[in-house]
């Protein structure tokens, strides 16, 4: 929640739409749709939003961890036997996104762009 409110601090600063800066995020940070489908279905059980419609909270549970250190899957989206659980995005039963690895990329991303917003702060 706290990227989806970081895009609406921006695009008031900004003086535009909160979907040109999620657009704008995005196109920056891949993660951030990720984070902000995720967000969205934990809010309302059942996404409407054109970009995510039909998923929901349905898609997010736990399971096996992401295989590599990137927070990637297998290309079928198996791991290896061995990793831990942890709370994964699948929408519609598709790719896996560990959420761990997505958070951490998500924050690192914003703090990168909070700074460029340092100089505003009172």
């Amino acid at each position: 929640m706290l990227a989806l409110h970081f895009a609406d601090a921006v695009a008031v600063h900004r003086g535009i739409m909160v979907k040109e800066v999620v657009t704008d995020f995005g196109s920056r940070c891949p993660a951030f749709l990720v984070a902000e489908a995720c967000c969205l279905a934990v809010k309302h059980i059942r996404i409407r939003k054109v970009a995510y419609e039909g998923q929901g909270l349905s898609d997010i549970g736990t399971g096996p961890g992401a295989a590599f250190t990137d927070g990637a899957y297998f290309d079928d989206g198996t791991t290896f036997s061995d990793v831990g659980d942890s709370v994964v995005y699948a929408p519609d039963g598709g790719q896996p996104h560990d959420l761990a690895y997505v958070l951490d990329q998500v924050v690192s991303f914003l703090a990168r762009e909070a700074n460029a917003y340092r100089h505003l702060t009172p």
